[in-house]
């Protein structure tokens, strides 16, 4: 249940979702990028650190699949996201992720998506995902 103050940004979120449908032609995209693209647009996630948040070294793989989101939201599966999709945007700049959307396949899989990205950002989702890691 929301509390009345957090219906804007929770209509912001569910509006983020269908540009980024729009963008992205209803391709497939990883949990991380899209629960994490949605937070950032819409401010809904207020984290600012890492403190108290489970982070594996491979959590973009964990935290990609939709039939598991539900228990990834107990551990900070939005915030980690969020966190992570901010880092992108700092890091290398919103055209790169919505690039990325763009060239996404029809069907998510995760070797697909890793050869997506590296498309994008001449570099291995993985060492990102590692300098992230490091970072915090």
């Amino acid at each position: 249940m929301h509390k009345p103050e957090e219906f804007i940004p929770l209509i912001k979120h569910e509006v983020a979702h269908v540009f980024m449908d729009i963008i992205s032609e209803n391709k497939a995209l990883p949990m991380w990028l899209k629960e994490g693209l949605a937070e950032s647009l819409s401010v809904t996630c207020k984290v600012k650190n890492y403190e108290g948040l489970y982070l594996e070294d491979d959590f973009y793989k964990k935290l990609a699949m939709p039939w598991d989101w539900e228990n990834r939201i107990k551990r900070g599966g939005y915030k980690i996201s969020y966190l992570f999709v901010t880092y992108l945007i700092e890091k290398f700049g919103a055209k790169k992720i919505i690039n990325l959307m763009k060239v996404c396949d029809k069907n998510y899989t995760e070797r697909i998506f890793a050869k997506c990205f590296e498309k994008i950002y001449t570099v291995s989702l993985e060492k990102i995902a590692d300098d992230f890691l490091k970072e915090i």
